[in-house]
């Protein structure tokens, strides 16, 4: 089984356009560069990981894609441009000439008006996105699906990858709403969903699994996508114990299943190939 960490972060804070971090993230507040992942990834057997986007900035994609131009373990980049500008389509043009760019990075999450994602689903870089290829990660929670819906169903060749599962709130609130607009979603085809970031709300196997059952049942493992929001992860779990957490939800699954969501999901679907060293 090859294992693909499809969610990472690389920073250096020198950089300084990581306005969301500081002394109030203690854990996370320094610079985290491949030789500090890359040991975490041999031991739980991870080959290659997709480095996305932590900061709104053309400047950070592309630092992070000279990183990926020069650190073999990275296996593409999941960056950042302003979708709305009127200078969009130069940028993704510019980018995409790059193999290693992937796709951009929707941040909703941050972004005061829950509609947002509604509102931009017309746009025409969205479209160009489509025809090149590249794919649409969201940076969603709950509230903001409905915006997701519409944008999805509005650019039916557009890849969609949903981060985090949404970030349900899990032992928060009832899983019923999340569950149905995470379902209405899945019925799209050209819709994907991240197994990650969840150990922020817990680590518990029996507080997970209700959720990641949700997550299989309706993407199926060809859309389920594995990562380990490292090193954001660091701050609820380490890197380790989240792919043994991992294997132990998706215990009840078949070995090609289980290799489908740690690996050969995030190749199709990024439309990328694992770099093995000879």
């Amino acid at each position: 089984m090859i294992r693909i960490d499809a969610h990472q972060h690389y920073w250096a804070l020198a950089r300084k356009d990581y306005g969301w971090l500081g002394p109030h993230r203690p854990v996370i507040n320094r610079d985290f560069l491949p030789h500090d992942l890359e040991p975490e990834m041999r031991a739980a057997g991870v080959v290659q990981s997709i480095v996305v986007q932590s900061t709104p900035t053309l400047a950070e994609t592309e630092f992070l894609l000279f990183l990926a131009e020069t650190t073999p373990s990275i296996l593409g980049v999941v960056g950042w441009v302003d979708l709305e500008a009127q200078h969009a389509l130069e940028d993704l043009r510019r980018l995409s000439e790059n193999p290693l760019f992937l796709g951009v990075r929707a941040m909703a999450q941050p972004n005061p008006d829950a509609n947002w994602l509604a509102q931009i689903a017309h746009s025409p870089a969205l479209s160009f996105m489509a025809a090149r290829g590249l794919s649409l990660d969201a940076l969603v929670q709950p509230h903001h699906l409905p915006a997701l819906d519409t944008l999805c169903r509005a650019n039916p060749e557009l890849t969609v990858v949903i981060n985090h599962a949404a970030k349900p709130e899990i032992g928060v609130r009832p899983m019923d709403e999340w569950q149905c607009r995470i379902a209405r979603l899945a019925t799209l085809p050209n819709v994907s969903c991240k197994l990650s970031g969840l150990t922020v709300f817990s680590d518990r196997i029996d507080a997970l699994q209700p959720y990641v059952d949700v997550l299989v049942s309706q993407f199926g493992p060809s859309r389920l996508i594995w990562g380990s929001d490292w090193p954001v992860l660091k701050e609820s779990a380490d890197y380790g114990a989240w792919v043994s957490l991992c294997d132990r939800v998706l215990r009840g699954l078949d070995n090609r299943d289980v290799a489908q969501i740690f690996g050969d999901s995030a190749q199709q679907i990024y439309g990328t190939e694992v770099r093995l060293a000879a």
